[in-house]
């Protein structure tokens, strides 16, 4: 009976890694699309003049949010930010450092529930029922 009990356990912690995961993956993805947009608008706002900056940054939002949902915009828009030298590489290292604080709490949770599942599979391996 017990064993039942800390299988539904590992269950749950299952689930919930899973869970921390997909959490992590759309944190990653809306930090991703701010950093687009930051070095859309470093781009974009350079040598605009100020009176025409609010509507470029109302477009240049509109075209971070197109670029995460649309592939084809997303090429057209990685290949202009590559020929300013920005490549995927400059964009994730952007990610990662505005969404460190929020990624390394995940990352704690992650691990957390990971070593709770591993001692309750070190249980119920170690369980005296488990031979019968």
């Amino acid at each position: 009976m017990i064993e039942w009990l800390l299988a539904i356990d590992v269950l749950e912690l299952s689930w919930e890694i899973q869970r921390y995961r997909v959490l992590r993956h759309k944190l990653l993805e809306h930090y991703r699309e701010t950093a687009i947009e930051q070095t859309l608008r470093h781009i974009d706002l350079a040598e605009l003049p100020p009176e025409m900056e609010a509507a470029a940054r109302c477009q240049i939002r509109r075209n971070a949010r197109i670029w995460r949902i649309d592939p084809t915009a997303a090429r057209e828009i990685d290949v202009r930010l590559a020929t300013y030298g920005y490549d995927s590489n400059a964009i994730n290292t952007q990610v990662y450092l505005q969404a460190r604080d929020v990624f390394l709490a995940f990352e704690a949770l992650l691990n957390s529930a990971q070593n709770r599942r591993m001692s309750l599979l070190r249980e119920i391996s170690k369980s005296p029922s488990r031979g019968r």
